[in-house]
């Protein structure tokens, strides 16, 4: 019963957990149109200002405004009582056929700026905007823009009349092709709208979520992006038919009035802006506006926040996959709002609803007395009762505390039970105790005053002493006993020494106690139940407020004795919980009246952990009689009592020192709190964890004074300084007396290896071991240990969309300090252009260089051929001659009539008497004649204004200019005056220095000339002299000061000298000496002075003279940009008095248009003779529709009547087709039956003929007597076919008849055969398990009767042998006999013939039966591979199924797999990896063989990446530096998925972890190492061990292996370059799904095909259009046959295909099965380069164009044109297993293995990972292809590489062949001297061992491994190994054979370009004894590997008939295995 009604309470607590997921899904309000009930306006509108007349733009005909004949040309007037003449912009949005039209450009071009703006009422979110244009075509350059405030609008998108005027218009680059959008707010400009040839009636959808990478969210930048309340569109230029093109003076209103715009329709997709809250959204009473109708518990206008009392979560915008509903705080009924705290929430300090620390909801305002984040405290003063739950309506009493001793304040609930107290106690002040205070506590005296004693009641041991003598603990001093001594810190009562030992970990003995706050790890969820070995785990029941074990929910193995085991928050580093308090409160229940059981005797708390796992214990308790316990342990973390346990969990005599015990706390594994205490023990409780730690984050006012802060020497850090300062290691990592030494980093790292030392990681861009290197793409000198020594590179910019380089150099002579190294499509030394043939600015954000997309009819002779900005391609001069008769003809007709109309007779009309009509007339045209002056004038004015708009490459780019120039006219003065400055000083400087130079040599010429002195020097010059010295002495020659110092001193000494030479003649020599090195001194310094001054100042003089020009320039800019606004101010103030005029004109002529009507009647009279002149034109134009118009229409109605008749022919002629040709088919039977017959006739005349000759040849040799002679013989050969008839007859019918009967035998187990596969086929929906035995069972009956039916027919072969032996030969020795003779033997014959015959009948119906049965062996053969077919399609759609790996709820997950593995000397293995939780260690990948030592192994180990593997040699380790860091409980941090790489190649290992956004950035920490040489073959295969998270119970794993667990998240795993499908496991314990990983930063436009049965399935696109098809693509490949895209309709024989065959491309298409067209090119295009492909189709042509070769071709006419393909799939690189190809046996249906980028059919994009694909992935990354297949006839030329003295290679290979060559290093064949020619190497199978031969050009040498068969169709590693001339080979890593080559060898030299072979040699080349054989290899080559490096396999010189990158045996394999 007690069990029952636990598990009724764990199943509410689950179902109340599950109520509360959040299951829910993001809504989203109906999506209407917001244009119709906005409010639109618009700057300009025709007809404001009076009628317009305007025309269609189709029209080129004049019309006259009285001409009321319907046409293209109308008036707009917007004051027309007539509607359809008012044009206004609110005809845009009322759904209405009706337009809104602008002033067309006759009325000047200020018309072509137009703003419409469209006030949506509110914020709304956008998905799409239509525009659909009326009698114009839409605009031509125009932008669409948004708002959310009418103030600040910003772009959605532009649009442009070419793809030219996104650059130059706009500085965007244009989209061509298929819209990629890089972010969810990028603005795009397109062309593709603009520039369609539609006049009228187009439409521009623009839709702003399509397409964009959070679109499915949608993200929350795409939510931004698209909220508008305001959009705008501003049109900035009309399209029209190339006017611009036309003279601006010669283009006359007939031209502009037909330009304008008009809009009939703006459309504007959106909803109410709900976060994704509301489903519905609708207007509410009173208001106009719909509102949300928001759900999810959140409110506010647009649902944009939590109800009051649902902040439990942070608000967030819901998306398509999750709701985010806010969920409700727990308040407990005591507060009716709360708000949410992140900090709250990260430190899990809220609880939930549904009782879970989750969220950070924080309740606000709490009623009833209480407080805290969920009003689950009572305030102070008051308390909770016991018994009174949290969700009471008054929960909370008031304190009762009162009295000396007393603070008033009491405990508040029963969560401090733990601290001894109960609800309701009083709080003391200090030296007070009790529930009332009603005593002194310990070393207080004299209540109720309670002083403190003299002696410290802590230090002294005599406790029952106050005032007395103080006796102190053993580590405590003072007269009180108040202190502790030297090396110890804290006194506590508690410690029975009084203070704790000072330990530091050996680094110092002076400590104190930490002054940090205390921290309280509390956590009463994940606790489980655990037995002392940890196997066993049991969760428990958690009850309000504790955790509950009952004994019966143990297994029996653990019913005797378990334990409480803590979760990860109580583990770990717990170094600072050293002297703190555990607290805690447990509870256990005896059975009651049973006294046979008792207390066991178990240590009652264990601790495991530190660097040897120890494990110590702990004993408190003591046996109680009480049935019930309840009770509280306070137990200080320290050494005292705790001793070493056993693994039976008792105590051992070891004692736990305090070294011991700090390890162990240090990295505590495990914390075990015994949980069973009696052998009746019924049930245990757990109520209150405390773990006391110090944190310097605490904000608790009590210290952690238990733990010690110690005083660290220089380069320790940490309380207990166990930890090194940053910028040191601990030596050899040695924790305990260690040594922290300073590590070698340049200042660029914190840590070092604490053994190796290096650093790590490398901060301040810097790399390499100690940080003294620059990352790639930064670029200094990073050993002057300053934070910027590496600076980034800009290539061309620092952001990432434009920085195109990896990496750069540092170059102080270039520009900018450092060259980048450009990848292709850059140049520059900033990759800041684009290279001939690429386009784009990459200066621009966002600008790339892409290739140029020109098409054959480019001149890509000429520089330039394509636009490096714009992409515009130079089309070849190609001008159609317009030479059109049709157009002479209307030429000469138009100038006829014009002659005609210049000879009429209209003098009488001036002389007519209606003169008021002329003069008005003749001011009309006087008015007129103004007006279009006027109108001239202002087109004028805006020309000039356009001019100074756009003359300069248009608008934008004037404007970039005018800042650049700016720029540089502020730069250009201050330049030019500081160069000014420094030539001025300069120069100062020279002449100062010129002048001193002439003044010395003066002063030496002048001594000199006193060498032989006749007087006196006079004062004057010996004044001059010092003056000039001390002048020197002032001056500071900066390049060489202290030489010119010492020669200024050197100088005074010699003027001293001088003196004394004056009165002296003995010194007058050597003076002069002295003099002659002062002049060469001094010429020094002028040559110094000339060469290290002269050259800047020249330089600086220059580039002043430089700049003239430039300032010069700008000034000009400046003042001509300044004159021309001057001009076109007076030019704009002349158009406003030209307006005014024409307005008063038009005043007058309205007056006068109003006497028109009145003089209407007078002037019809008066045109009468006009009309007459005009009839007479009317009637030339019959003349001219008789003359031209009329025999046209007769030509053309006569040409379509006999096409119809030629039609009608060919239709009768189909229709009796078929009968003609089957009647010429029979005849043509009849006519071969009767040449047959005469044929046989004419032989059989012939053969009587020879019988009558052979009968009576006429001589003695008759027939006749041969028959008379031959009696004798005839009669014995008689008594022989008797017996003959009698014996062997008889037994040959036996025979015959045994023979029918297994026949009949076989047709019956034919039938149950057929019966068996029909069972077959309708269980191969529901297949079993062992469907591969049952197969193989079959397989093998029906090889039995296979093998019966030979049987058969080898014994019916052997009575026809036998038949044509013996009996014939006998037949006809029997013709030699008599008449009567013959006649019998003629009897005998026939019964012989008779016989015969009947054993032919049964031979013939074993032949039928045999047939049968072949038929049936057929049938069952396609049935088995229909469901092999079918096996391997459902293992492909299985492996296209990514699932990741992680654990299940309790931590297990343990999995074993299939190996799809080959011995290999080379692997790679790829793992994507995450973790959430805090587990430290995990197993995440092994593979070992089963009976050797070769394994690998990839394990975390203290969240460090280790790859362990042993190749034969012995076991090597590889450890990564970077730590892995926990991900968020969603794994949703993309920077926290790793990358794990191992590549191995032979003896070498590299290990490489990574975050997965660098992911494809270099590896700065990886590590790589080697094992012994000698052992590089893995030797693992299929049948190896593979685990992964655990090993076996069963299994030893190598104890190098560190791990046995699996935690965190395995997303993919790729072995060899294979994935493994972490779903198609063997074997499995525990684990569970988890999120799909992050994925490496790829291509999204380029898809991967593996090759190996690789398909896409798409579609048909939606417009498919029967009468014309387009694929375009590129792809890049090495096979020479290869399917690249096919589609087909079986039923009516429509097929288009491309594919490959011998390199090749071929295009086929098939017209409903009667009509084929097929191209192919002349060139291979399997090269592994990307190649461009166009096929198209349209009607009966057909066009296919590759690269630069062009094709085209043409089915029969009268061929049919619709293909019907819309239902069809449209396949790409392959087809299903179950595709049936044989239907078209000419196509290539070979699996495709390579890239294909941008797949597009027609117009449509294709996604090719959208719909079905199998063996395909996003992205085509480069990598190195290492195997290669061969067919039998190919061959692989790669460079070769020669074998120095130290040298070796391997490589990987299997094959069946008994003859084969393999290997061939060779100068044959290649370019340069002969005198390498005898240098080769190979490697062949002769008579199926190995064969080598080697030759450095001094004889050969052949080496045989004997007796080692190699042609075993296994793999084997061939190695071969040169020290000098020692040559050792190895097979399998074992040495097989070794020699010597000839005495003299040295080197073996080979080619650098090509001459290493593979498979065999080019057809046509000699191997001339190089090698044991020609024989090219049918089979597999892998893994070669020269001096250490993997060749790559995907770099040949030329290759044919291999497959590069393949493999024989794809996935079919799997299906028969």
């Amino acid at each position: 019963m007690y069990l029952f009604i636990k598990l009724i309470i764990l199943t509410v607590v689950i179902v109340e957990h599950i109520e509360n997921v959040d299951l829910s899904e993001g809504l989203s309000p109906n999506v209407f149109n917001l244009a119709t009930g906005a409010i639109i306006t618009v700057n300009a509108t025709c007809g404001e200002t009076g009628p317009e007349y305007y025309c269609k733009l189709v029209e080129h005909v004049l019309k006259r405004p009285s001409d009321t004949t319907p046409g293209q040309c109308n008036i707009c007037d917007a004051a027309n009582v007539d509607i359809s003449k008012r044009h206004p912009i609110a005809n845009v949005i009322d759904g209405s056929e009706s337009w809104w039209q602008s002033p067309t450009l006759q009325y000047g071009k200020k018309y072509e700026w137009i703003t419409i703006t469209l006030n949506l009422k509110q914020v709304y979110q956008i998905s799409h905007v239509i525009i659909k244009s009326a009698i114009s075509p839409l605009p031509g350059n125009w932008i669409l823009e948004h708002s959310v405030d009418g103030q600040t609008y910003r772009p959605w998108q532009y649009f442009a009349l070419s793809d030219t005027e996104c650059w130059d218009t706009y500085r965007i680059r244009p989209t061509i092709g298929k819209v990629r959008y890089r972010s969810d707010d990028e603005v795009i400009c397109t062309s593709f709208y603009s520039k369609s040839d539609i006049l009228e009636n187009g439409e521009a959808h623009v839709s702003l979520i399509t397409g964009r990478p959070g679109a499915e969210g949608p993200s929350d930048t795409l939510r931004e992006f698209t909220k508008a309340q305001f959009v705008r569109l501003r049109l900035q230029k009309i399209k029209t038919l190339h006017s611009e093109l036309i003279d601006p003076e010669k283009m006359d209103n007939a031209i502009t009035r037909r330009f304008f715009y008009t809009i009939k329709d703006v459309t504007i997709g959106g909803q109410c802006l709900c976060n994704g809250h509301a489903r519905e959204c609708r207007a509410s009473i009173g208001s106009a506006l719909p509102k949300c109708q928001c759900e999810h518990n959140t409110s506010g206008t647009n649902c944009e926040i939590c109800k009051p009392l649902f902040n439990q979560k942070k608000w967030r915008s819901a998306s398509s996959s999750w709701g985010f509903v806010c969920n409700e705080c727990q308040c407990f009924g005591h507060s009716e709002e709360c708000y949410y705290d992140q900090t709250i929430a990260s430190k899990k300090l809220s609880l939930s609803k549904s009782g879970v620390y989750e969220g950070g909801g924080v309740c606000s305002k709490c009623r009833h007395h209480t407080v805290g984040i969920n009003c689950e405290q009572c305030e102070d003063g008051y308390y909770r009762p016991e018994g009174v739950p949290l969700d009471s309506p008054n929960p909370c009493s008031k304190c009762q505390c009162s009295g000396p001793g007393i603070s008033h304040l009491c405990i508040k609930d029963v969560f401090h039970l733990i601290e001894g107290r109960k609800p309701g106690d009083c709080l003391c002040r200090e030296g007070f105790e009790g529930n009332r205070c009603e005593r002194c506590a310990p070393g207080y005296k004299n209540y109720p005053q309670c002083t403190q004693c003299t002696c410290v009641y802590a230090g002294i041991i005599n406790t029952e002493v106050c005032d007395g003598q103080c006796l102190c603990k053993n580590n405590v001093v003072g007269t009180r006993c108040n202190k502790c001594k030297s090396g110890y810190y804290n006194l506590d009562h508690d410690n029975i020494d009084g203070c704790a030992e000072c330990y530091c970990f050996g680094a110092t003995n002076i400590c104190a106690s930490s002054d940090w706050g205390l921290e309280i790890v509390n956590n009463l969820d994940d606790w489980m139940i655990s037995d002392l070995s940890g196997k066993v785990k049991v969760p428990p029941t958690k009850e309000t407020g504790r955790l509950v074990i009952a004994n019966d929910e143990m297994p029996s193995s653990a019913q005797n004795l378990y334990y409480w085991e803590a979760p990860e928050d109580y583990l770990g580093q717990n170094l600072y919980s050293y002297g703190n308090d555990l607290k805690f409160h447990i509870s256990y229940v005896v059975s009651r009246g049973d006294v046979s059981g008792y207390f066991t005797d178990d240590a009652d708390m264990i601790l495991e952990g530190g660097p040897d796992n120890i494990r110590i214990g702990y004993k408190w308790h003591k046996p109680s009689e009480v049935d019930e316990v309840n009770t509280t342990i306070i137990m200080p973390l320290r050494e005292k009592g705790w001793f070493r346990v056993g693994d039976d969990g008792k105590k051992t005599d070891a004692s736990v020192s305090r070294e011991e015990f700090t390890l162990v706390l240090y990295d505590l594994k495990r914390l075990l709190i015994r949980a069973k205490f009696h052998t009746d023990q019924i049930e245990g409780g757990l109520y209150q964890i405390d773990m006391e730690k110090a944190s310097n984050t605490s904000k608790s006012i009590k210290k952690a004074e238990g733990t010690e802060k110690c005083e660290c020497p220089p380069g320790y850090a940490g309380l207990s300084c166990q930890y090194c300062a940053p910028g040191y290691r601990r030596v050899n990592n040695i924790l305990v007396n260690g040594i922290c030494e300073k590590c070698d980093c340049n200042n660029h790292a914190e840590s070092c290896d604490p053994f190796t030392g290096k650093c790590s990681p490398c901060l301040h861009n810097t790399t390499g071991p100690n940080c003294g290197e620059c990352l790639p793409g930064f670029y200094g000198n990073a050993t002057q240990g300053f934070e910027d020594d590496c600076k980034p590179c800009g290539c061309p910019l620092l952001i990432s969309s434009n920085n195109f380089s990896p990496t750069c150099h540092y170059e102080p002579n270039s520009r900018y300090g450092y060259i980048c190294n450009c990848p292709i499509g850059y140049i520059g030394d900033q990759c800041e252009r684009c290279i001939e043939g690429y386009y784009g600015n990459p200066l621009v954000p966002g600008g790339l260089c892409l290739p140029c997309e020109c098409g054959p009819e480019t001149n890509r002779s000429i520089p330039g051929w394509c636009d490096h900005i714009t992409g515009h391609c130079r089309v070849i001069d190609e001008c159609a001659d317009l030479d059109d008769k049709c157009i002479l003809m209307l030429l000469e007709d138009m100038e006829f009539l014009k002659v005609l109309v210049e000879e009429a007779n209209l003098t009488d009309v001036a002389n007519l008497p209606w003169t008021r009509l002329l003069h008005l007339t003749n001011r009309f045209t006087k008015i007129s004649t103004n007006f279009n002056d006027y109108q001239r004038v202002i087109s004028r004015g805006n020309q000039i204004i356009g001019n100074y708009s756009i003359s300069f490459d248009l608008e934008t780019w004037a404007d970039i200019l005018y800042l650049k120039s700016r720029e540089l006219y502020d730069r250009g003065p201050v330049l030019a005056k500081d160069a000014e400055r420094v030539k001025n000083e300069a120069q100062a400087l020279l002449d100062l220095l010129n002048e001193l130079w002439t003044m010395i040599i003066g002063i030496v010429n002048q001594l000199r000339k006193h060498h032989d002195p006749i007087g006196h020097i006079s004062d004057r010059m010996l004044q001059e002299a010092e003056r000039i010295l001390r002048e020197l002495q002032a001056r500071d020659f900066r390049p060489r000061v202290e030489e010119a110092d010492r020669e200024l001193r050197k100088a005074k000494n010699l003027l001293e000298r001088v003196r004394q030479l004056l009165t002296d003649r003995k010194h007058t020599d050597p003076l002069k000496q002295r003099l002659d090195r002062l002049a060469e001194l001094l010429r020094d310094i002028l040559s110094i002075v000339q060469n290290k001054v002269q050259p800047p100042i020249q330089t600086t003089v220059k580039l002043v003279r430089e700049s003239y020009p430039v300032t010069a320039f700008i000034v000009a800019a400046v003042a001509n940009s300044s004159r021309y606004a001057d001009e076109a101010n007076i030019t704009l103030t002349e158009a406003h008095k030209l307006l005014e005029a024409a307005k008063n004109a038009l005043i007058e002529a309205v007056v006068t248009y109003d006497i028109l009507p009145r003089l209407l009647a007078k002037v019809d009279n008066d045109t009468q003779m006009i009309e007459e002149r005009r009839g007479i034109l009317a009637r030339l134009n019959p003349e001219y529709n008789d003359k031209y118009v009329i025999p046209c229409q007769k030509h053309a109605e006569e040409l379509i009547r006999q096409v119809n008749f030629l039609n009608g022919l060919f239709n009768a002629t189909r229709d009796v087709a078929e009968y003609p040709l089957k009647a010429a088919n029979v005849y043509q039977k009849i006519v071969d039956a009767l040449a047959a017959a005469e044929n046989a006739a004419k032989k059989a005349n012939e053969a009587a003929e020879r019988a009558y000759k052979e009968a009576y040849p006429g001589t003695d040799e008759a027939l006749t007597l041969k028959a008379k002679n031959a009696k004798l013989r005839s009669e014995e050969l008689l008594q022989q076919a008797k017996e003959f008839r009698d014996n062997k007859v008889p037994e040959l019918e036996r025979e015959l008849a045994k023979k029918k009967f297994k026949l009949d035998v076989i047709a019956d187990d034919l039938a149950n055969g057929k019966r068996n596969l029909d069972l077959i086929n309708k269980a191969l929906d529901t297949l079993p398990k062992d469907l591969s035995g049952i197969l193989r069972g079959v397989e093998a009956k029906l090889r039995n009767i296979l093998d019966g039916l030979e049987d058969i027919h080898r014994r019916i072969d052997d009575i026809d042998r036998r038949i044509a032996a013996d009996l014939m030969p006998k037949l006809n020795r029997l013709r030699a006999g008599t008449t009567s003779g013959l006649d019998n033997l003629t009897k005998i014959i026939d019964e012989a013939r008779n016989d015969i015959r009947d054993g032919s009948r049964l031979a013939d119906r074993a032949e039928e039966i045999a047939e049968r049965v072949n038929r049936l062996h057929n049938q069952m053969e396609l049935n088995f591979k229909e469901l092999k077919d079918r096996i391997l399609l459902a293992r492909q759609k299985a492996a296209s199924i990514r699932v990741s790996l992680g654990t299940d709820r309790s931590g297990v997950c343990a999995r074993s797999y299939e190996a799809q593995i080959e011995p290999s000397v080379s692997n790679n293995i790829i793992l994507n990896y995450a973790i959430k939780d805090e587990a430290r260690d995990a197993l995440l990948f092994f593979i070992g063989n089963k009976r050797t030592d070769d394994f690998m192994a990839i394990e975390m180990v203290d969240r460090k990446i280790r790859y362990i593997w042993n190749a034969g040699g012995g076991t090597k380790m590889l450890a990564h530096t970077l730590n892995i860091e926990t991900n968020d409980q969603q794994l949703l941090k993309d920077s926290q998925w790793y990358k794990i790489e191992v590549n191995r190649i032979r003896n070498e290992a590299i290990l490489s972890v990574k975050r997965i956004p660098d992911a494809n950035k270099l590896d700065p920490f990886e590590i790589s190492d080697t094992s012994p040489e000698g052992f590089n073959r893995m030797d693992l295969n299929r049948d190896s061990n593979f685990f992964i998270g655990e090993f076996p119970p069963d299994f030893r794993p190598p104890r190098e292996v560190r791990t046995n667990s699996f935690a965190g998240c395995l997303y993919e795993l790729t072995l060899d370059g294979k994935p493994v499908g972490l779903w198609n496991f063997t074997t499995n314990k525990g684990c569970d799904g988890c999120k799909e990983g992050a994925t490496e930063p790829k291509d999204l436009s380029t898809f991967l095909f593996k090759g190996e049965d690789s398909y896409v399935i798409e579609n048909q696109i939606r417009r498919y259009d029967k009468k014309k098809f387009l694929v375009s693509l590129q792809f890049k490949t090495f096979d020479e046959e290869a399917l690249l895209f096919f589609t087909a309709n079986p039923s009516t024989g429509d097929y288009l295909a491309i594919y490959l065959k011998e390199g090749k491309v071929i295009y086929q298409f098939n017209v409903a099965n009667s009509a084929r067209l097929s191209l192919t090119t002349k060139n291979k295009y399997n090269t592994g380069q990307w190649v461009r492909l166009n096929a198209e189709r349209e009607k009966l042509d057909g066009v296919l164009s590759v690269d630069e070769e062009y094709l085209e071709g043409r089915i029969p006419s009268g061929s049919p044109t619709n293909m019907e393909l819309s239902d069809s799939d449209l396949y790409l690189g392959g087809v299903t297993p179950n595709f049936t190809a044989h239907h078209w046996p000419n196509i290539v249906f070979k699996s495709f293995l390579g890239c294909i980028k941008d797949p597009q059919i027609d117009t449509t994009p294709l996604n090719l990972l959208q719909q079905e694909a199998f063996g395909v992935e996003v992205g085509c990354r480069e990598k190195t292809e290492k195997v290669v297949s061969f067919k039998g006839s190919g061959y692989l030329q790669l460079n070769s590489e020669p074998l120095k003295e130290d040298a070796d290679f391997s490589f990987t290979f299997k094959t069946t062949q008994d003859e084969a060559l393999l290997l061939l290093s060779t100068f044959e064949g290649t370019r340069g001297p002969r005198s390498r020619d005898s240098h080769y190497y190979s490697l062949s199978i002769v008579n199926g061992i190995l064969e080598a031969r080697f030759n450095g050009g001094v004889g050969e040498t052949i080496l045989n491994a004997e007796l080692m068969a190699v042609n075993d169709g296994a793999y084997h590693t061939v190695s071969v190994s040169k020290k000098v001339r020692k040559i050792i080979l190895s097979l399998d890593d074992k040495e097989i054979g070794t020699t010597r080559l000839a005495r003299g060898t040295k080197d073996i030299d080979a080619p650098t370009t090509g001459g290493l072979y593979l498979g065999g040699l080019p057809q046509g080349m000699s191997l001339k004894g190089m090698a044991g054989t020609k024989e090219s290899l049918k089979g597999v080559i892998r893994d070669a590997v020269f001096n250490g490096k993997l060749l790559r396999l995907n770099e040949p010189v030329s290759f044919e008939g291999v497959g590069i990158g393949r493999e024989s045996e794809p996935l079919n394999r799997l299906v028969d295995n």
